[in-house]
């Protein structure tokens, strides 16, 4: 076991000197928004903003005409390595106004391998997919929560 322990922590290491010798910039350029929706007959669904900018809902959710948008990252390097990255797509909990909380599933990257490389920026759109549950577990108001993307590098 102090092996593996051992092994980890030289990895880690490794990849903070890659990392660190290769300037790379993320810029949070837009957030997510899901806008604004109601459920009825206390039935749940789903509401999803895509990675391309749609929105779309399952079940007894009705979608309410009002400002949505995906995620958008602006990503730089001054490295003249050109790599890829690739984005966990984690589940996150929403927190409500009024109480309750909601399953925000964070969906795939477009483009969902993106190159970078000095001079030449690019920018990462990322939707997800709302869980609603019941009028009574997830009562009206404003929900919002924070999402912690890891973006994976890998040099080319």
């Amino acid at each position: 076991m102090n092996m593996v322990k051992f092994s980890l922590l030289i990895l880690l290491i490794l990849m903070f000197e890659m990392v660190s010798s290769q300037p790379i910039e993320i810029t949070n350029t837009q957030d997510l928004a899901l806008g604004t929706f109601s459920q009825f007959d206390d039935v749940g669904g789903t509401v999803t903003v895509s990675n391309t900018g749609s929105r779309s809902s399952t079940g007894n959710v009705t979608l309410i005409g009002s400002t949505f948008s995906y995620a958008a990252f602006t990503i730089t390097t001054d490295s003249t390595d050109q790599f890829s990255l690739q984005i966990d797509k984690p589940a996150i909990s929403l927190s409500g106004s009024n109480g309750g909380s909601m399953s925000l599933q964070i969906g795939t990257a477009n483009p969902e391998f993106p190159s970078v490389i000095f001079g030449s920026p690019a920018t990462v759109y990322i939707g997800g997919t709302l869980t609603v549950g019941t009028s009574s577990a997830n009562p009206s108001g404003a929900y919002s929560g924070n999402i912690l993307l890891t973006f994976d590098f890998h040099y080319e």
